[in-house]
């Protein structure tokens, strides 16, 4: 057996007072009941089992047979002694070796006995091996015994974890009805309505005649409140497959009528949220781990989780274009193209070979590639005349032939006119999408030298200058404005994470999301509020301010649970007029906290469907529809190799863990 399928828990503390009488029970000494399984027997003493459980109190203090004959028969109660054993064992010493073999035995025992403590380790071995394949069943177990922290835990990764792949198993064969209905319309899990007829169908078809009230109820019930699509024949799934002949016929006179309606009520529906959706663009968050195919999407219209598979590869998302393009950018120029309706990818086109080379500039940070209004453009700095004065053009790509074509061209006359001799300009800029105005917001960091004196030998003497400037482009008009300008800007603004409100941009202090990231971390685990400061441009009167914003750590649902060693995995990006705070909180569970700067509200996405384990990575776009029409749902799944919980106890458990090679 795998040792990580296996191991021995202890209570704390181990200095209990009557250790020392573990050697009598080993040797049966003084010993005055017997327990008795089958043919096999095993002795103990009632003064240990009594001050260990009130369920033996009970036994031997009332007017029970056992009390008198000092013999108990636990013959219809367990298959075998070794299990009876190792609880006594357990009670003498306060150690037992859980297994995944036995766990689910040794947890029933410690019920009937009412031993608290090993309930607990029990529920703790099923933590440590909690991952999204056992999820469902582990749910179901701790409902069943009431473990509520196991099943807090256990639910979420069920509700973030949970597709269509998991319901032809046997953790749905052993549901009750009253748990499959809690199940059927739990609107977190990732699955539609087909599937979730489909897993009636399947638990139906473990016992058809004993369930067939129960199912007819269920399905019956839940049509009348769903939609399914129109058209869906539920004869024809796999699930109806696994029935009885008779009972086919009976399903499909009895739900092929109301099946028929519903399908007719969701085309309405459809009809009804597309037509009243008069917002130009949509939000949608994109969340990957790293090296995975697997993603999540999370459409800010339907509020909804659904995965999808894309190909893999370093660099950034930055949006999505038409028809349904996910945009890649990797080491910087390279560009490639993801259909999202097949998750292939094709290469972009490289615009800066067919540039002027001698226009173009060895700088860092002079070019930025950027969607808009469902287009790819780039805005590259270029360099003419003798003196080099900077030119902006912007190109767009054309997906048909594969190639770039110039939009619009400005000549920014920020230096003036006049460049005196051996002055050297320099550009460093950054695309910002105001969402509000569909507008094109480019900082711009100028960095020049000026020419301030002449020494006795002819030589020049030059000082270098700083300036900020943020310009508005009008893609359409193909216009641009100075917006405001900062002169000998010590920060380099144009770097960092900018969030646009109604009236004013605010640049934030920190150069990039992961030293943000770093600091909403400490203030995430002191559970305090984060102050962040910001340098604002007013748009009205072109002034600039420095503000503080107070940030209060994200209100995340407590999870019962803790790590031994408390960290979070945190991702932070922000976009239009929001910031978006990701947390890896435990394995499975990823959290998004949307922070809106408008008015200072902040909202808990649900937990991503997406089974995370590590390095998450975060991307928040706009597209011009709902990201759920373009984007190709799948069922996949990561398979996992071992048990990601192994850091994590349970808040109220009071023990420890030892590997079968520390024993």
């Amino acid at each position: 057996m795998d040792a990580s399928q296996q191991r021995t828990y202890h209570d704390l503390p181990q200095n209990r007072q009557w250790r020392s009488l573990l050697s009598f029970y080993k040797k049966g000494f003084l010993c005055d009941v017997e327990f008795v399984v089958g043919e096999d027997k095993i002795a103990a003493h009632k003064i240990i089992l009594c001050s260990a459980s009130n369920y033996f109190q009970v036994m031997f203090q009332s007017d029970f047979s056992e009390k008198k004959k000092n013999l108990v028969d636990f013959s219809s109660s367990f298959s075998d002694i070794t299990t009876l054993s190792s609880v006594l064992d357990y009670i003498y010493d306060g150690e037992i070796y859980l297994t995944s073999d036995t766990v689910m035995e040794i947890l029933d025992i410690s019920v009937q006995f009412l031993l608290l403590e090993l309930q607990g380790h029990c529920a703790q071995f099923l933590l440590e091996r909690l991952q999204p394949q056992n999820a469902l069943q582990t749910w179901y177990v701790a409902h069943l015994y009431d473990l509520r922290e196991l099943e807090e835990v256990s639910q979420i990764v069920v509700q973030a974890t949970f597709c269509r792949k998991f319901i032809f198993t046997k953790s749905v064969y052993v549901l009750t009805a009253p748990f499959l209905t809690s199940l059927l319309h739990d609107t977190r899990l990732n699955i539609n309505s087909v599937d979730r007829i489909e897993m009636v169908l399947w638990w139906l078809s473990y016992d058809d005649t004993a369930r067939l009230t129960e199912a007819e109820f269920l399905i019956s019930n839940y049509i009348r409140q769903n939609p399914l699509p129109s058209g869906y024949n539920f004869n024809e799934t796999d699930a109806f497959d696994d029935l009885d002949p008779s009972l086919k016929t009976k399903l499909k006179d009895r739900f092929s009528p109301l099946i028929s309606e519903a399908g007719h009520s969701l085309e309405i529906k459809r009809l009804s949220i597309s037509d009243s959706s008069d917002k130009k663009f949509q939000w949608c968050l994109l969340v990957q781990e790293e090296g995975n195919d697997l993603a999540a999407f999370y459409c800010g219209l339907t509020k909804t989780w659904f995965l999808t598979t894309i190909f893999w590869e370093p660099g950034d998302i930055i949006g999505i274009i038409n028809p349904y393009y996910l945009v890649h950018v990797s080491a910087k120029t390279n560009v490639s193209l993801v259909d999202l309706t097949n998750s292939s990818s094709k290469p972009v086109s490289n615009i800066f070979r067919s540039l002027d080379k001698k226009t173009l500039t060895t700088e860092e940070d002079t070019f930025d590639i950027f969607c808009l209004d469902g287009d790819l453009y780039v805005l590259i700095t270029t360099f003419s005349g003798l003196n080099r004065k900077p030119v902006f053009g912007v190109y767009k790509y054309d997906t048909l032939s594969d190639s770039w074509n110039l939009h619009m061209e400005i000549n920014y006359e920020y230096f003036g006119d006049e460049m005196c001799p051996g002055d050297k300009a320099s550009v460093a800029l950054k695309v910002h999408i105001d969402l509000f105005n569909s507008y094109l917001m480019v900082t711009v960091s100028t960095k020049r030298r000026v020419e301030v004196a002449q020494t006795a030998h002819g030589e020049y003497q030059f000082q270098e200058l700083k300036n900020f400037h943020v310009i508005s482009f009008d893609i359409t008009s193909k216009k641009y404005e100075t917006c405001g300008s900062r002169w000998h800007e010590p920060i380099c603004l144009q770097k960092t994470p900018a969030v646009f409100l109604q009236d004013r941009i605010c640049f934030l202090k920190h150069v990039d999301h992961k030293i943000l990231a770093e600091k909403f971390r400490s203030s995430l685990l002191a559970h305090e509020e984060y102050f962040m400061e910001a340098t604002c441009l007013l748009l009205e009167d072109r002034t600039w301010e420095k503000v503080t914003i107070g940030l209060p750590a994200p209100n995340l649902p407590p999870l019962p649970i803790k790590c031994s060693t408390p960290d979070y995995d945190l991702q932070v990006t922000s976009a239009f007029d929001k910031l978006y705070v990701g947390v890896q909180r435990a394995p499975y569970v990823f959290q998004v906290a949307m922070y809106n700067l408008s008015n200072f509200s902040a909202n808990i996405l649900p937990y991503t469907s997406l089974p995370l384990i590590g390095n998450p990575i975060l991307t928040v776009f706009c597209c011009e529809k709902s990201i759920s029409t373009w984007v190709t749902s799948t069922n996949k799944h990561i398979e996992t190799q071992t048990f990601y919980f192994t850091d994590y106890t349970i808040q109220t458990w009071q023990g420890s863990k030892r590997t079968p090679d520390e024993i």
